[in-house]
């Protein structure tokens, strides 16, 4: 809901925005902090807050639920959208973000103040399934593998299904390289591993390459599958150097699988295979995600479990 109130005294028009939710994971973050406006999209605004390692996003109603995420309704989203299109910065504070806009020519200066103090919390926390049953897993890879095939936009990534799609110089990175990272973290070969990441880390085009998106989905699946604190020290902090190598969308990504967070349309999926209930229509949400990051996780999900039960 937005309030406005004029203090005529300080000349200044405050304008407040309440989120409608915001992701639990953000009340970790309590330094203040400049922000800067990175992209503004139709359901998203992407920014970079100084010292954090993954980005903050202000999003309209409409985009799929995720962490690091600040949720509005759609009238005071397109208010937002229009205070940091001209500011292009604001400054984080204790679940508040300031903007400051230009003194107007009634000599008012104008802030923007979103707040999500009392707004609601969503959990994107890994997901812990319990012991699965092998079959019923691979029989929903197997059918979520066939849905695939009807689809004409999976990307160079499809390469490791062997669905087609993509450019053949990243198709053959991506199907030389992918699958020995998987296994080398599924043997806990640090060398290995930290081998092949150099070569996934930040291949592709797009605004999230396709191999950040393909670790996000591996290190998703190993914590909800394979071990639920995640991956050892020493490997974490071979990732976290790694990731300096890509763009700041990839780098959140892995920086958010390290700590088990995923939008949640990908907790949903992996609890479908668990169940071993293929959704047509959550493939379709999924791949509504970017150009192909969707189905970039997402069949970074099905071969990461395809070589977990094998």
């Amino acid at each position: 809901m937005t309030k406005i109130k004029a203090d005529i005294l300080k000349s200044t028009e405050i304008v407040n925005l309440e989120a409608g939710w915001a992701a639990v994971d953000l009340d970790e973050h309590t330094r203040p902090a400049e922000v800067q406006l990175l992209s503004l999209h139709n359901n998203v605004v992407n920014l970079q807050v100084d010292g954090w390692k993954h980005l903050l996003f202000i999003a309209g109603p409409n985009l799929e639920a995720g962490p690091a995420t600040i949720c509005l309704g759609e009238d005071d989203f397109a208010l937002f959208k229009d205070y940091i299109a001209i500011k292009k910065g604001g400054f984080y504070q204790c679940s508040t973000l300031s903007i400051n806009s230009s003194i107007d020519k009634n000599s008012i200066n104008k802030r923007l103040e979103l707040n999500w103090r009392k707004s609601s919390r969503k959990s994107f926390a890994p997901l812990f399934l319990g012991k699965p049953n092998r079959l019923t897993v691979k029989k929903t890879l197997h059918d979520y593998r066939c849905l695939l095939t009807d689809i004409k936009t999976v990307g160079s990534t499809g390469v490791l299904l062997k669905l087609p799609g993509g450019e053949d110089y990243f198709r053959r990175q991506i199907v030389e390289n992918f699958p020995s990272l998987v296994e080398a973290l599924l043997h806990n070969n640090r060398n290995k591993f930290k081998r092949y990441a150099k070569k996934i880390i930040g291949l592709g085009r797009g605004l999230t390459p396709a191999g950040d998106d393909l670790l996000h989905g591996l290190l998703i699946t190993y914590r909800c599958f394979v071990n639920r604190d995640g991956l050892r020290e020493p490997v974490k902090h071979d990732l976290h150097i790694l990731a300096e190598n890509t763009n700041l969308f990839g780098r959140h990504m892995i920086e958010t699988g390290l700590k088990g967070l995923t939008p949640e349309v990908f907790n949903i999926f992996l609890n479908t295979i668990f169940e071993g209930k293929a959704d047509r229509s959550l493939l379709k949400r999924i791949g509504a995600i970017g150009s192909s990051s969707g189905y970039d996780i997402a069949i970074a999900m099905i071969v990461s479990l395809n070589k977990i039960f094998v």
